[in-house]
């Protein structure tokens, strides 16, 4: 009789585990910001946290695009040279093409032809990846390394300023530094929040979400199943290439120039973004809301080392070692799911 008592204690012990490693990502944020608050009085001020919005909004974007291609059991390493890419596309089209220097290309041609630049870059890793059958990391490290040598082509090696005269460009620098005239919100989160609510939808709920997961999970019974893995391969990169060319439009646009190293490394912070929120190197687990989640426990996590007063060097150090931490834990957790 008494073992039949502590089976509803053992239940409610069962939900309370899976309920802290589902939201451990939650928890781990929430007990930064406790930590932040007690260094520094300033960290709960809404100008700080609109701040950490502001830089980190164009990475939450990056993450949606990785996390399809993680999915899959992917990588994109190329997501870096094309914000680079896609930066000076925009600074180009601004200061040199067009009909006269006030208004260049205008910015709505200047930003689809961004979108367009990097649509290609992801279409073509993702034709060499599902179609040709080539290793997701051999293939965009290559086209990352001949990214950036197009960046040192189109910038000849220098910064590419936006012209505060340019009507275009003013807009854009407004939009991407600035926020709404009520409360000050960052312009660039918003467009970060609604991305991850469509994309965390379309994951869940649609077809294409479902594919992606169950391409990852087990690409031989989705094949056996009669369903095309090649094209649920081919478009997660296609995505990662646009959300980087819109990742690169929002840095350009805050920072008011181009630059040939624009975005360098941007895609190891993403890819441990995605980790910490809970998505797998080996495919098939994710979350779009976790993985965003996860890039703004990574801000707080730079924002601590940058109170710490710890230079570039420490700090790339240490992600590093999250990063290994965060990949262990997630392997760990499968092994013991897979155990169960």
């Amino acid at each position: 009789m008494k073992s039949y008592k502590k089976i509803p204690k053992l239940i409610g012990n069962m939900e309370m585990r899976e309920w802290i490693l589902k939201n451990r990502v939650i928890i781990v944020l929430v007990f930064l910001v406790i930590v932040s608050t007690i260094m520094s009085p300033h960290f709960l001020t809404i100008t700080n946290l609109f701040n950490i919005l502001r830089q980190y909004s164009l990475y939450i974007l990056m993450a949606i695009g990785m996390l399809f291609v993680l999915l899959t059991g992917g990588i994109d390493l190329s997501q870096g040279s094309i914000v680079g890419i896609c930066g000076l596309t925009l600074a180009i089209t601004q200061t040199s093409w067009g009909w006269g220097e006030q208004n260049g290309l205008g910015l709505l041609m200047s930003i689809l032809l961004c979108v367009a630049v990097g649509m290609t870059f992801g279409a073509f890793n993702g034709l060499l990846i599902a179609y040709g059958n080539m290793l997701p990391f051999i293939v965009t490290l290559a086209t990352s390394t001949v990214g950036r040598g197009i960046c040192y082509l189109l910038s000849n090696s220098r910064p590419v300023r936006l012209m505060k005269t340019n009507n275009s460009s003013k807009l854009l620098m407004h939009i991407a530094s600035k926020g709404d005239p009520v409360l000050g919100f960052p312009y660039g989160a918003t467009v970060a929040i609604v991305f991850v609510l469509i994309f965390a939808w379309i994951l869940k709920y649609t077809k294409y979400g479902r594919m992606t997961i169950a391409t990852g999970s087990n690409s031989s019974a989705v094949r056996f199943a009669g369903i095309d893995v090649k094209k649920y391969t081919f478009y997660p990169y296609v995505l990662s290439g646009v959300f980087a060319a819109l990742a690169g439009i929002i840095l350009t646009g805050r920072t008011a120039n181009a630059t040939v190293d624009a975005g360098t490394g941007y895609e190891f912070d993403v890819i441990a973004g995605c980790i910490i929120g809970g998505a797998s190197l080996n495919g098939g687990r994710g979350s779009v809301l976790y993985s965003a989640i996860g890039m703004l426990t990574l801000a707080l996590i730079t924002n601590i080392l940058n109170l710490l007063s710890l230079g570039a060097a420490p700090q790339q150090i240490i992600k590093g070692i999250i990063i290994l931490v965060a990949v262990f834990m997630s392997d760990s957790l499968k092994k013991k799911n897979a155990t169960e």
